[in-house]
Parts: structure tokens; C-alpha cells; sequence
């Protein structure tokens, strides 16, 4: 079954000015483990994190600030959209032990201005995954389902406590 997933992975870290006054943020992207969802816990393991295709669909990503959507048709950039969402793109995507960590180059003065200001703290992508309905264990802790085939659509950033 393919879904869409929306998952907070953690706040972003540095940020700095580029030369042409564009702000680059240091963060982590994405991780292995256990997510909470409405109907089930679901694995997203190294395999699938640190897939090839997943890691390519990552570099060069989008960035919005916050979801365009939170769900149906509208819930992922297109080319029809990206114009009324982008703030930003990502870069320099690389493992770091359980996560995934980059930088992102935000564009937008406003979303520049949040993340200076505080405003904006945290990062959640935007993603189609399959479900494998098979349970398990990860450290310890149970989950329903395992996310495969991860395809990141975009990145975006929110405030803290988003989304919980």
C-alpha cells in the first residue's frame, strides 16, 4: 500500500548568512526508528533510510515552510505549485550514525526572518512510502508495520512543538 507521511525528525542546528544573504541551516532530515501514526507504529529502518533512490530523492529537495497540505492530492509539491510553497532547497545530505543530516538553503526573507527570530525550529519531510503490514521490534519496542520505497517530495520547516 502506498501512503503519505509526514514525520518530525528533530530542530534544525546553525544557521548562517550566504554571501548573497540567503541563510544556510545545518539539521537533521530524517531518521531510523519507530513513528507514531492515528492507526499504527511504524519501522523505518537503515535499509530503507540510507536506500539509494531514497537518498536521491532527497538531495535537491524542496523546502516549504511548513506542509503545503496536511493530506489528499494537494499535500505534495508539483510543478504546478512549487511557485506558491518554495522557500528554500536542501544540500550536503549525509549519514550521520541514525539520521540523515544536510543543510537546507532557505530563499524567503519571511522564512529567513523565522528561522533568525526562532520562529521556525523544526524540520518534518514530506514523503510517499509503501507499508509492509509484517510487526516487530525494534530496540525493544514494538511496531505494526515497516515503511519501504521511501520518496521524499519535500522538506519543511515549522515551529517548535509542531505537529505533536
Amino acid at each position: 500500500m502506498d501512503v503519505l507521511r509526514f514525520d518530525f525528525n528533530g530542530s534544525s542546528g546553525e544557521f548562517k548568512r550566504t554571501p548573497q544573504g540567503f541563510l544556510r541551516v545545518n539539521a537533521r532530515l530524517s531518521r531510523v526508528g519507530i513513528f507514531d501514526y492515528q492507526t499504527a507504529r511504524e519501522y523505518r529502518g537503515p535499509e530503507e533510510v540510507f536506500c539509494a533512490d531514497s537518498l536521491h530523492s532527497l538531495k535537491g529537495a524542496p523546502v516549504t515552510d511548513r506542509h503545503p497540505a496536511e493530506n489528499g492530492d494537494q499535500a505534495f509539491l508539483t510543478p504546478a505549485n512549487a511557485k506558491d510553497h518554495m522557500v528554500g532547497i536542501t544540500e550536503n545530505v549525509e549519514r550521520d550514525g541514525d539520521y540523515l543530516k544536510g543543510s537546507i538553503i532557505i530563499w524567503h526573507q519571511d522564512a529567513i526572518k523565522a528561522i533568525e527570530s526562532g520562529e521556525r525550529k523544526e524540520i518534518s519531510l514530506g514523503y510517499r512510502c509503501e507499508i509492509d503490514p509484517t510487526p516487530g521490534t525494534h530496540n525493544g519496542e514494538p511496531y505494526d508495520a515497516i515503511q519501504k520505497n521511501i520518496i521524499v517530495n519535500h522538506v519543511a520547516i515549522g515551529p517548535k512543538g509542531w505537529g505533536r
